[in-house]
């Protein structure tokens, strides 16, 4: 019983270190204010205890007014040095002035935000830090605890407000007893990360257990991920307002405006048979010579005596507004809405959905791309279809991108859902022996993706690799028999037609447009840069595709941890984006072993992947760059090539775990680390069934069980594991980025608590 006992201790050594080391964060780590303070002596200082800066004049005992608002402070002193204090609001609230900022009582959202000077006792003066700022809210008990630290005994807060404002005057408690807090959200997240370090890490029983989905276990397992991946886009997407994200119409600092409605202007005007929008055109810039001029546009907005509004980011020829943006999701979501129900279908529902069928149609990609691998080498583990399926999402970007519920990011989404369903049945084809029915199928998908997003359609390039030993093989039989060449004939028919079918409208709407079949417009789009007679120049595309791929991030000591940087563009008025990083760097950073693919290069060979894999290469730098040349950098750009640079990812990953040596060098035998065989349990066969497979006619045995990972296997893993675990942390933090926002503000400042340790 002992030697059980100490084996299943040896066998799940790890997993029980990772689960006392989620405990110990919870227990000692995130209440470290609770064990800190637990023997401290509170001391109340009533409000009439606070000095007031000659910048504010008392209004009774709860509230003030600015006078001057350099000079706005209230001031306490402590006998004891300041560890924490407790922020006690009036019982009443003030009445509500938009322009102060001091909230009506049904204000939820309400922050009074100050910057601290401090001293210690013997020190002779303050010491001012204006970045030191200190926010709490009324409305939030997580808000109104305060760290000082540093042995502070006199603290001065400034009012971060304007004259005439009137603020709130408080009680504050120093040195308060802090609560011990088991936050819900926390728990949860740090369970997640708890389980995604013991499924993944290398010596899961996972890595031994072949994929299969007839296996009800892989099913279940690849199932519980694909919820979490849809979980994940539900809850940002509702963390950022959802349907509320953004008003129908919203005005921009210049005077023009944005139209988030902009896709249910374009099916009104298809459902009326015409291709223009039925924006009014104001006549001042109808007589423009160069309409597209930014600097002279905004200027006429501004001041414009028509009172017709401008608005941006649509395309304008002829005295006529259009849209630049693909037309498929007017076509398949917003027209049909409307003439089913008469209303418009509202932006964010939009964005969920195509967001939805994003993760849904990458997880059938990686489905068809194992059933693929294992046609042709053994299928891999199903801990690596695993580890891809719960990373993909994260260097597409599309978890970041949901962030910002806009009109551009549908036709990307819509582009991204096309090209995994192009490529999934192209890959079923192949695995048909060619079937034609199949081929059509993506080939539709593949045109189609033409009326989302014209450079996406690039992606056409990667039938050559995935259908190039068919090609051969019918170019050959076709010399042989007219039999033969009518059935190649057909195979072409299948690829081509169905493809140039889904194309030839787009062109055409092109030519309504504007004029030529291969104009989609974009040249005309009202932005912030001349896209008509300017260009970024071409040696900005390095710095650009540094921005893209290796910027490293904004990283903060204090909560949220993340910032923004401001990219500055040459040829844009005003910088174009805000960025998190590269994608390398920030977004995903377990996404560099792909630098390292030449040591599995063998494995894509075996997988006969080689070419597939540098097709694909291709397409992510073709895009790329062209994105980086015409548009400079935006991070939401990079769903155009994220996608393709995550396929690659999961080509690697995928060949090299299945082409496993039978006894590789340097690997530690279960038998001598599991004499009691508790890592091999639940896996059926282990060790002694086996399964069959063909490849090329001919059929071979493997064993059910896989063996052990080589050494350079686990180092690999350890890095893409801790790689997502560090990239979905990003993502965590990046959502709390700015300030308290309208939605959800209780989530923030219940997040922001959780760190009141450091």
């Amino acid at each position: 019983m002992r030697q059980r006992s100490r084996a299943f201790f040896a066998a799940h050594i790890i997993d029980i270190a990772v689960i006392l080391l989620a405990i110990c964060a919870e227990v000692f780590v995130f209440n470290m204010p609770f064990w800190r303070m637990m023997t401290s002596t509170p001391t109340h200082i009533a409000q009439g205890q606070v000095t007031l800066g000659p910048g504010l004049k008392a209004q009774g005992h709860a509230a003030a007014k600015v006078t001057d608002a350099n000079q706005a402070w209230i001031e306490i002193t402590s006998d004891a040095p300041v560890e924490y204090l407790r922020v006690n609001p009036p019982a009443g609230h003030i009445a509500g002035d938009a322009e102060s900022g001091v909230a009506a009582a049904d204000n939820t959202t309400d922050v009074v935000t100050w910057t601290m000077d401090a001293k210690q006792k013997a020190a002779g003066g303050l010491r001012s830090n204006p970045d030191s700022v200190k926010q709490y809210s009324p409305w939030y008990e997580d808000s109104q605890y305060i760290r000082i630290g540093g042995g502070m005994n006199t603290i001065r807060f400034h009012y971060q407000t304007h004259n005439g404002a009137t603020v709130a005057l408080n009680s504050f408690t120093v040195n308060p007893r802090m609560p011990f807090s088991l936050a819900p959200v926390r728990v949860c997240l740090e369970l997640l990360a708890a389980l995604f370090l013991i499924a993944f890490r290398p010596g899961s029983r996972l890595y031994r257990y072949r994929f299969s989905l007839r296996d009800r276990r892989c099913a279940m397992g690849l199932t519980a991920v694909f919820l979490l991946q849809i979980a994940i886009v539900i809850v940002i997407w509702l963390l950022f307002g959802g349907n509320h994200a953004v008003p129908m119409l919203r005005p921009a600092p210049a005077g023009d405006y944005y139209d988030p409605g902009l896709y249910n202007q374009m099916a009104d005007a298809l459902i009326h048979g015409h291709v223009s929008l039925d924006f009014p055109v104001n006549p001042d810039l109808a007589a423009m010579a160069n309409p597209y001029d930014t600097l002279s546009r905004q200027q006429i907005a501004a001041h414009t005596h028509s009172g017709v509004p401008i608005p941006v980011d649509v395309a304008f020829k002829n005295g006529k507004y259009y849209s630049y943006f693909g037309v498929l999701p007017a076509l398949v979501l917003f027209a049909p809405y409307k003439l089913l129900t008469g209303m418009n279908l509202e932006l964010g529902v939009a964005v969920l959905v195509l967001a939805l069928l994003v993760v849904a149609s990458s997880m059938l990609l990686l489905v068809q791309l194992t059933r693929l691998i294992a046609r042709r080498i053994g299928a891999p583990s199903l801990g690596s279809v695993l580890l891809v399926a719960s990373t993909m999402m994260l260097g597409y970007p599309l978890f970041i991108d949901m962030k910002k519920i806009i009109i551009h990011q549908l036709p990307q989404t819509m582009g991204i859902t096309l090209i995994m369903l192009a490529l999934s049945c192209w890959m079923e084809s192949t695995m048909r022996g060619l079937s034609r029915r199949w081929l059509a199928a993506g080939a539709l998908c593949m045109g189609l993706v033409v009326s989302c997003r014209p450079q996406m359609a690039f992606a056409a390039i990667i039938a050559i690799a995935l259908f190039w030993g068919d090609i051969v093989r019918l170019w050959r039989n076709g010399r042989s028999s007219r039999q033969a060449i009518r059935t190649e004939l057909a195979v072409w028919a299948a690829a081509l037609l169905p493809f140039i079918a889904a194309v030839i409208p787009a062109l055409l709407y092109n030519k309504a447009r504007f004029g030529s079949l291969l104009d989609f417009g974009a040249k005309y789009n009202l932005t912030n840069f001349d896209m008509a007679h300017q260009a970024f120049p071409w040696t900005h595309v390095f710095t650009y595709v540094w921005l893209y791929l290796a910027q490293p991030p904004n990283v903060q000591t204090e909560f949220p941890f993340i910032d923004q940087t401001v990219q500055p563009m040459p040829v844009w008025l005003l910088p174009q984006t805000f960025s998190y990083g590269g994608l390398f760097v920030a977004l995903a950073p377990f996404a560099c072993v792909l630098f390292a693919a030449i040591a599995w290069r063998g494995s894509l060979k075996r997988a006969h992947m080689n070419a597939l894999f540098m097709t694909v290469l291709l397409y992510a730098v073709a895009v790329l760059v062209a994105n980086a040349h015409i548009a400079g950098y935006d991070v939401r750009y990079t769903l155009d090539f994220g996608w393709a640079v995550m396929l690659m990812l999961a080509m690697y990953l995928l060949t090299a775990d299945a082409c496993r040596p039978r006894e590789p060098t340097g690997m530690v035998r279960p038998a001598d680390r599991d004499p009691q065989g508790f890592l091999m349990r639940g896996i059926p066969g282990a060790g002694t069934s086996e399964v069959r497979i063909s490849e090329a006619g001919a059929a071979r045995t493997l064993p059910q069980a896989l063996p052990a990972m080589s050494d350079i296997s686990r180092i690999m893993t350890v890095f893409v594991v801790i790689g997502a675990l560090c990239a979905y942390a990003f993502l965590f933090f990046s959502l709390f980025r700015t300030d308290p926002p309208v939605f959800n503000a209780w989530l923030w400042w219940d997040v922001r608590s959780w760190f009141l340790f450091i």
